[in-house]
């Protein structure tokens, strides 16, 4: 939780959590999800690294995104 709390509070973002197991080691993990704009990215993994120095960090492009907080795109 100290994770979410640090991309809530230092970054703007909200967090969705998924909970998740390990196939291979049936270890219960949580699994943050959050949306951060192209220019967030790097802040957002220094926060999280800073926290998880083991943390598991995917990062994909996002074809549109709508929603509080983002801007519709211009038609």
């Amino acid at each position: 939780k100290e994770v979410s709390q640090a991309i809530m509070n230092e970054i703007g973002r909200g967090v969705t959590f998924f909970y998740g197991e390990g196939a291979y080691t049936n270890e219960k993990r949580n699994v943050i999800f959050c949306i951060v704009t192209s220019f967030q990215v790097a802040r957002t993994k220094k926060v999280i690294e800073d926290i998880d120095k083991s943390a598991f960090i995917s990062i994909l492009d996002a074809a549109e995104v709508e929603g509080k907080g983002f801007k519709r795109p211009a038609l």
